[in-house]
């Protein structure tokens, strides 16, 4: 008997559902698919499908019961159900649903015994759903940009070697980046990398974002201070914990113990560090110093805990590192590779000349007979062993000797091909009497600021100086402004909140301007106010200062030369940018401007303009 609250069996369309109404002879129906229909209860299409005794049975919440009784009831069909936590509570039909049954074991004993063909069936579709699991790549179908012969090969030696711990050592230029980004992307298409922190200089935080989106499509939050404060504020004990991929400043997450210790308390699955050489552990005499940075990283990689973890280091610069700086790095990827540092050294001094050989056989092949007699000596072979050796075999020998290659992954321009060649170029720039009498007042004031930084122990001081030798590195209106934002801040303390240094550093790497940053650090020193006022004299008598006058002059004869030539300039400040700019346009150029600052669609306009723009075109960016 169909009743209303019951469970029926549509034979025609192989469903099951429970009727939720009956308005005279129309039953409506609600399929567990979702769907309802109604049915005239009278055409017999519809058959009552209840409950029986030892039937299993799924509740709204997810927990399973067996029936066990079915109750009388008015209205609706109830049955009594036993919960494996020993519960008994009787519940209507219409609440429930049949129990699905996964476990094979499970299945055997309640008699679901499927066909040959639904086996099969599963069985593909199993395969199907975790095929992706062991393709070579999967990552080379779902990026957005021109993937090179050696970027493919970088992230097949990092995918197909576990754990995954490698300094990635391309040139510049190379796509170091690139290569990463694609290591998190396989990781992830195979379940091995959900959280994942990359931790970058601060000046690089949002490129690495937009490349991860753009070329990618992975989301990546930027954790900084208000990130911290906003998530703290609603009641996360741990802000690191709320997002499983984040990207930080490597000098701000490792400023202080207590935030070293949030990070690392989160089980991180991938560690990105960019610029790793940041990373660092010096040595003087007997002393050594670890930066913070050196700090964090060793935290979140050499625990003994975290040794199955995946660990990216990227550094174009591995040669150019003292050898103990580089078995530092090594030593947190691999610490039994070698035994010691000496060992280490020893290893790398013996074979300096292994890299060479590999180079010439890869560009030359077997006719490198000079590099293949080397190599003959150095494996200590006989000639008859390489009568019938391939060259690619013969360079996997040779790379197998050096230890260091087992975490070290470097691939040179020179040796790819294929790139436009760099050519540098210096203009010579003649400064004026003004200019120089400026420097050396700057040059006083900031080796006076060292000395009562280091005498106060104030960071805030010598960070100031920091910054005061990068301005006047890169512009006297930079300078300028900023020291009117200092006197400013001297003479009225109270008209701007204070920054610590840490968090001064995070506003430049966001591209505030200096001058606003300069103008909320502590006023701490006595001393300045007469030494700045006699600086801002002398630079308000230059107009436009001679490093400008010269950028100008020689961007005017590559303009006459080609009078549609786009030309990018870097800057590290807004101040410095802004006045380049004005000059541009000045010029008759049409200039853009590209900084942290701008809104996404901003910044999209800028680089389109510049990009169709025709005439002499000019992108000025930090």
């Amino acid at each position: 008997m169909i009743r209303e609250g019951g469970r029926v069996h549509w034979p025609a369309g192989s469903m099951d559902g429970y009727v939720s109404r009956i308005e005279r002879n129309t039953a409506h129906v609600t399929f567990d698919e979702g769907p309802e229909h109604m049915f005239n209860l009278g055409s017999g299409v519809l058959e009552a499908a209840p409950f029986a005794v030892g039937d299993r049975v799924v509740r709204g919440d997810g927990v399973i019961g067996v029936v066990i009784e079915k109750i009388p009831a008015e209205h609706y069909p109830t049955v009594k159900i036993a919960f494996a936590n020993g519960i008994v509570t009787n519940a209507v039909e219409m609440t429930l649903r049949p129990a699905m049954l996964d476990d094979p074991i499970e299945r055997f004993r309640a008699n679901q015994i499927g066909t040959a063909n639904e086996f099969n069936l599963r069985s593909v579709a199993a395969d199907l759903w975790t095929r992706h699991l062991h393709d070579s790549l999967v990552s080379l179908s779902h990026a957005r940009v021109d993937l090179k012969p050696h970027q493919v090969s970088v992230v097949h030696r990092v995918i197909s070697s576990y754990p995954h711990r490698f300094l990635l050592c391309d040139e510049v230029g190379l796509g170091k980046t690139i290569e990463a980004a694609m290591i998190v992307k396989e990781l992830r298409a195979r379940g091995l990398a959900r959280r994942v922190l990359i931790l970058v200089p601060s000046g690089l935080v949002r490129q690495w974002q937009f490349e991860l989106k753009t070329k990618f499509n992975e989301t990546f939050a930027i954790f900084n201070r208000a990130t911290v404060q906003y998530l703290k504020a609603t009641g996360v004990a741990n802000p690191w914990t709320d997002h499983d991929s984040i990207i930080a400043s490597q000098e701000w997450a490792s400023w202080s113990p207590e935030r070293r210790t949030e990070i690392t308390s989160v089980d991180w699955d991938l560690i990105i560090v960019d610029e790793a050489h940041h990373a660092r552990r010096q040595r003087s005499g007997n002393r050594i110093t670890m930066t913070n940075v050196y700090r964090l990283v060793s935290d979140l990689t050499s625990r003994p805990e975290f040794s199955r973890r995946g660990v990216l280091f990227l550094t174009a610069t591995p040669l150019q590192l003292q050898r103990h700086e580089l078995f530092s790095l090594v030593e947190m990827l691999n610490p039994v590779l070698f035994s010691s540092e000496e060992e280490f050294v020893g290893h790398v001094q013996e074979l300096s000349g292994l890299n060479r050989i590999v180079e010439e056989l890869i560009r030359d092949g077997s006719s490198a007979s000079h590099a293949v007699e080397r190599a003959k000596d150095l494996l200590g072979e006989e000639s008859r062993d390489f009568e019938n050796t391939e060259v690619e075999e013969l360079i996997d020998r040779l790379r197998a000797r050096h230890r260091l290659s087992e975490v070290l992954i470097r691939n040179r321009r020179a040796l790819i091909g294929g790139f436009s060649t760099r050519k540098a170029f210096r203009w010579e720039v003649d400064i004026t009497d003004e200019e120089q009498a400026v420097q050396k007042e700057m040059d006083s004031i900031i080796a006076e600021g060292y000395r009562e930084a280091e005498r106060t122990q104030r960071n805030s001081i010598g960070f100031l100086m920091v910054i005061w030798q990068k301005l006047a590195a890169s512009s006297s209106r930079a300078l300028l402004k900023s020291l009117l934002g200092r006197r400013e801040r001297l003479l009225h303390g109270s008209i701007a909140g204070t920054l610590f240094a840490e968090d001064a550093e995070e506003d430049l790497a966001s591209d505030l301007e200096a001058s606003d940053v300069i103008r909320q650090l502590p006023a701490e020193s006595a001393y300045e106010l007469s030494r700045i006022d006699q600086v801002i004299g002398l630079l308000e008598r230059i107009d436009i200062d001679s490093k400008a006058r010269t950028f100008v002059k020689e961007l005017g004869e590559l303009f006459r030369a080609d009078p549609d030539a786009k030309v990018i300039v870097f800057t590290e400040f807004r101040e410095t940018q802004d006045m380049l700019f004005e000059l541009c346009s000045d010029q008759g150029w049409t200039a853009h401007r590209f900084h942290g600052q701008l809104s996404p669609i901003q910044k999209d306009d800028a680089i389109d303009f510049f990009r169709v723009g025709s005439g002499p075109q000019v992108l000025v960016s930090t």
